[in-house]
């Protein structure tokens, strides 16, 4: 597995890490503090026509699966670690950029399937 950044951001992957805040190596997004390789962002670019708004929020909806896991507050002496809120700030992203792909993403255990903004509803 790979990981490349272009502060130029020549690339869709560049372009996509710069989004997510992933753009440097071992300090990245995930819960363990790992990076996205850069072959599983091209393959939801190549899944997804190359549309890097579309694989933003997709993403941020696997961020914010991966991170609720840890949502619950830690408490050693006096240092108190709070992850409760992560997940859900990973959601509201994930939700700002399907917004401004014009999509909505609904997450199933398969997979994300896409739906119209007519058949979806944010309760």
């Amino acid at each position: 597995m790979t990981f490349t950044y272009d502060t130029g951001l020549a690339t869709s992957v560049s372009w996509v890490r710069l989004q997510i805040g992933d753009t440097k190596v071992g300090a990245g997004p995930r819960v363990d503090g790992t990076n996205f390789s850069d072959e599983e962002i091209e393959a939801l670019l190549g899944l997804n026509k190359n549309d890097v708004t579309d694989v933003t929020s997709q993403l941020f909806n696997i961020l914010a699966t991966e991170w609720t896991r840890m949502a619950m507050t830690y408490t050693i002496g006096p240092r108190k670690e709070d992850y409760t809120k992560i997940a859900d700030l990973y959601t509201k992203k994930a939700l700002h950029w399907s917004n401004i792909a014009g999509t909505l993403f609904k997450t199933f255990s398969a997979g994300t399937k896409r739906l119209s903004d007519a058949d979806a509803s944010i309760t």
